[in-house]
């Protein structure tokens, strides 16, 4: 049978499908283990593989290669790269994999080929895998159903927030940010004991991120904005001390390369953009980040790391965005849904478990009362085998005297010789013990009280084992660097600095210059040089003189500009499209001002003053000559928008 489909219909199906299966089989993490299938892959490979944290290392292209051929049929690299990754101290808070060899550095060095390193699972890694073999969770067939793997993995730490994530996927994207594991268990167990606790309580024990190369946090309130909206942008900011005439750099932003920063600061010395600065060594050593920047006699330090933190990697923003598969579907969660949804797993990991063992040891009370039967009445039923024609006999007669099929095969398969008077003390004191677990696993199961102080107590008891104090500092409120520009006339120079006197800029102004000749330059400060330049360096003024300089307005941006032949005219600047362009021809400017919030123009010549409501002035065209003002002396007037 023929189907007749549109092509749009048909491309767009499968496209959703594609993206689809990119979101959840690659790029963003469950939300109950914080793990990509490629990275789960790779732990589970290296569990059957048995390498724990306290055996031999083994090469990691053994590891990628069974997980390859396993689990994970796709290219080696993306595999050893995820395997690299999950190594490296400096991207991983907590890391998973213990490396040994060349596993790159924080300089964007590269690892070494998998055939030179080593790895093997370190010890938090083991608290994600350990209930594997207890019927926690559900494992699925592999990609050509030779072996089976889990769908999830039933992770005693709360490895999505303590660890974070990256991932890129089909119009989806996902960045959490690391937290100290304290901090996380600690409100995991507030959240417990109040199940209807607000964000905002959360938010007291949970500081904000905590990056494995420390640095500062700006800004407490906007992060308090971001957790709870599950996305936004937060200021990290690297750590300074200033000491004599130098300053020493100590800790970077998260996933800055430290040599790009090296780099940045030798790039604005030798382009000249900023004064001040001696030479940048970077005397970092296994013990730790120490980037050194040595500054010339008489400079300010502070303003050398304030404008070192505007232009270089020094100050980054991360973008947080909390996207994650809930159920299979991408779903952005604030900080208390991460929270809940990694109890509710957690909870139910140990449910799960529990029955479990509860199954097995219910299997070891049968055995230990069928053995408890035969040794109480062993004559009996040896008189019973003795007298049986044939096995089905055998068991016909047994199950006459009450015996259950599952108790006779336990009875036909144990050793006689092992029914010995000590024998028969140790069984029953098992059985005895064995019934007091079964009925303590019982409750438990009857009673969700007793399941949340299971998961408490591991908790604690991981917060313990693996607790650290915190690396990155949270600030209260951010310090915004302010910059002033102003103009030496005199000099023909126009300077940029971190100190006043001058007009203050903000992030996003624009710089507004008239000259005497008619010409309009609107120019974005980040193009000028933090330092002292002259203004032919940057505009074509040659003879001209500057007749006005300010902040142009982002409304009602409108100019009333004096000729000296006695013009005034009104100019809309939103009409000009290219800096250097002439709002008057054939007239040179004697006076310019802005609009903004003003009402009336005043003009003083002597005795006579004359004053204009700025509403009555038509806007005029560039080519317009303006209105001729009814003024005697003008070069002696004095001129006011008030």
């Amino acid at each position: 049978m023929i189907k007749t489909v549109t092509f749009e219909n048909e491309l767009r199906s499968n496209y959703i499908n594609y993206a689809m299966s990119v979101i959840i089989s690659r790029a963003i993490p469950d939300v109950r283990d914080g793990l990509k299938p490629v990275q789960r892959r790779i732990l589970y490979t290296m569990y059957e593989l048995g390498l724990k944290h306290d055996k031999q290392y083994k090469k990691s292209a053994t590891v990628v290669g069974n997980c390859i051929a396993r689990y994970h049929p796709h290219g080696d690299q993306p595999v050893y790269e995820a395997l690299v990754r999950m190594a490296q101290d400096f991207n991983m808070r907590y890391p998973l994999i213990d490396g040994h060899g060349n596993f790159g550095s924080i300089d964007g060095d590269a690892p070494a080929a998998m055939r030179y390193t080593e790895c093997r699972l370190s010890k938090i890694a083991e608290e994600m895998l350990e209930y594997l073999d207890k019927e926690t969770v559900d494992f699925v067939p592999n990609f050509d159903g030779t072996a089976k793997e889990p769908v999830v993995l039933p992770s005693k730490i709360p490895n999505l927030l303590i660890n974070g994530s990256l991932g890129i996927a089909v119009g989806f994207s996902t960045n959490i940010p690391p937290h100290n594991i304290v901090e996380v268990c600690d409100a995991l167990i507030y959240l417990l004991d109040n199940p209807n606790a607000k964000i905002d309580d959360l938010l007291k024990i949970i500081k904000g991120p905590d990056f494995p190369t420390g640095g500062i946090v700006l800004d407490k309130r906007k992060i308090h904005e971001v957790y709870k909206e599950g996305k936004g942008v937060i200021k990290i900011r690297a750590r300074a001390i200033i000491e004599d005439n130098k300053i020493i750099i100590t800790e970077i932003p998260y996933q800055v390369n430290k040599s790009k920063i090296v780099q940045e600061i030798a790039e604005l010395v030798k382009n000249k953009e900023i004064d001040g600065i001696l030479s940048i060594r970077d005397e970092s050593d296994r013990e730790g980040i120490r980037i050194a920047i040595y500054l010339k006699k008489g400079v300010d330090a502070k303003n050398i790391l304030k404008i070192l933190y505007e232009r270089t990697s020094l100050e980054t923003t991360f973008n947080v965005i909390n996207l994650v598969l809930v159920d299979g579907q991408p779903k952005i969660l604030n900080i208390r849904d991460l929270l809940k949804h990694y109890l509710e797993f957690r909870i139910e990991i140990e449910r799960k478990r529990i029955e479990h063992d509860l199954r097995k040891e219910l299997e070891k009370k049968k055995r230990y009362e069928a053995i408890l039967f035969l040794i109480d009445n062993l004559e009996r039923i040896l008189e019973i085998v003795k007298s049986a024609r044939d096995r089905n006999d055998l068991i016909s007669r047994l199950e006459g005297i009450g015996l259950k099929r599952d108790m006779i095969e336990i009875i036909l398969n144990t050793k006689i010789h092992n029914l010995t008077r000590f024998e028969r003390e140790r069984i029953q004191k098992e059985y005895e013990n064995c019934l007091k677990r079964i009925k303590e696993f019982e409750e438990i199961l009857k009673s969700e009280k007793k399941l949340k102080e299971i998961v408490k107590k591991d908790l604690e008891r991981i917060k313990k084992e693996y607790g650290d104090k915190r690396r990155t500092e949270i600030v209260e409120e951010i310090e915004e660097i302010k910059y002033y520009i102003r103009i030496d006339r005199e000099r023909r120079t126009i300077i940029k600095s971190v100190e006043p006197p001058g007009i203050e800029i903000k992030e996003g102004d624009k710089l507004l210059l008239i000259l005497d000749d008619g010409r309009v330059y609107i120019i974005k400060p980040e193009k000028i040089p933090i330092k002292e330049v002259p203004l032919e360096n940057l505009f074509k003024i040659k003879d001209a003189n500057i007749i006005f300089f300010d902040i142009l307005p982002k409304r009602n941006k409108h100019v009333i500009i004096i000729t000296e032949d006695c013009y005034l005219k009104k100019v809309d600047l939103s009409k000009v499209e290219k800096s250097g362009r002439k709002i008057i021809k054939g007239s040179k400017v004697i006076y310019a001002g802005l609009c903004k919030g003003k009402k009336k123009l005043r003009i003083v010549s002597g005795k006579q003053v004359l004053e204009i409501n700025l509403k009555d002035i038509k806007i005029h065209d560039f080519d317009e000559k303006g209105e001729l003002l009814n003024i005697r002396d003008l070069k002696k007037s004095r001129i006011y928008l008030i």
